[in-house]
């Protein structure tokens, strides 16, 4: 995740965090993010990969305390995350230390909260429900439930 969680991680102190997209320009934005909100970037890592198909890098500097898992929702011949998020749920017990924090998101209008309850009930029962951050009113849905979808947990 190389958007706005990822910098309020390391405002917030974190000692280390990875940042991951298949995107070399969505890492360069990140890059320049952090230099501008004055971060100190050797904290920072960032990883041009795909996820799907380079496991072992990610799990490299973990386990993580703390996950942000927001993919896209369709990258034509890569993600289609209503036939592959269960393939990033599924790995959480290889990723994230005990009591460590999940916020797994979700912006696909064809998807609901239910789908994103389910795959985390299903494919990683270890983790507990903390909450759901709700989009801020300024964020107002045309259609209900339409667009993102945040939720905290807590893998056991």
């Amino acid at each position: 995740c190389v958007r706005v969680g990822n910098l309020c991680v390391v405002a917030g102190g974190a000692r280390q965090v990875v940042n991951i997209d298949m995107a070399k320009g969505a890492l360069s934005t990140g890059r320049d993010n952090h230099r501008l909100n004055g971060h100190d970037v050797s904290r920072v890592i960032f990883q041009g990969i795909d996820i799907f198909k380079s496991w072992s890098r990610l799990k490299k500097y973990g386990p993580y305390d703390l996950l942000i898992s927001d993919p896209p929702s369709f990258q034509k011949g890569s993600v289609n995350i209503q036939r592959d998020y269960y393939k990033i749920i599924s790995r959480i017990p290889q990723l994230v230390k005990p009591g460590g924090m999940l916020m797994l998101c979700l912006n696909s209008p064809d998807l609901d909260d239910d789908f994103l309850r389910q795959q985390v009930l299903e494919y990683c029962p270890d983790c507990q429900l903390v909450g759901k951050i709700e989009n801020p009113k300024v964020f107002k849905e045309a259609q209900q439930g339409k667009g993102l979808k945040v939720y905290l947990y807590q893998y056991r």
